[in-house]
């Protein structure tokens, strides 16, 4: 009798899948029901995206504009110091540290650059001095660009210039000090700033 039962099951089963296969609306319908669901969220996914889309540029474009940075003088950019903060004589240092750091690692990447190119000329392999002078080519101007970068600071300091009023700039730095390539490139310290006001 189990045996009976079980082939009227089996038949049952396989009529009942044979008329969703010949007949799929059930199927259908279940589908039509997803893809608007699908939809709506999609549509509401998308609504909160232009959203999001517009309210980044609306931030990038208070952050872009120039009349919304304040452009402070070196008194007032020293005023607004927490109590705790570095003296000038401290901030010389550590951008002169900083300096010395950046040309310490260039100087770095071109002997092992050159130790490279040297070992893969003598091997005869190309892969190896391909890879030595791109390692020189990316490290170099990066490295000089943050020795710079610190050397402007320390000109600032020096100068006691920051904002554009008082000609603190990269370009017044560049014009005001033809030797500025032998600045940056010396590690010596030539600081004879004042006492923090």
């Amino acid at each position: 009798m189990s045996d009976h039962s079980q082939a009227q099951s089996n038949s049952r089963r396989m009529f009942s899948t044979g008329l969703r296969v010949l007949f799929p609306f059930k199927s259908m319908m279940t589908t039509a029901r997803l893809l608007k669901q699908e939809t709506v969220r999609n549509r509401e996914n998308w609504e909160v995206i232009k959203e999001l889309g517009q309210s980044a540029k609306e931030n990038l474009a208070v952050k872009l504009d120039p009349s919304a940075v304040k452009d402070q003088s070196f008194a007032e950019a020293m005023a607004q110091r927490s109590p705790g903060a570095m003296s000038v004589q401290d901030l010389h240092l550590f951008f002169l540290r900083r300096k010395r750091a950046a040309l310490g690692a260039c100087a770095f990447f071109w002997i092992t650059g050159a130790l490279g190119l040297a070992t893969g000329i003598s091997d005869a392999s190309t892969k190896l001095a391909i890879q030595s002078l791109m390692s020189i080519a990316t490290a170099t101007p990066i490295m000089f660009a943050l020795a710079l970068s610190a050397q402007l600071r320390i000109w600032q300091l020096k100068t006691r210039r920051l904002s554009s009023a008082e000609r603190g700039g990269l370009k017044d730095f560049i014009n005001d000090y033809p030797d500025w390539l032998r600045q940056t490139l010396s590690l010596r310290n030539d600081f004879q700033g004042e006492a923090t006001p």
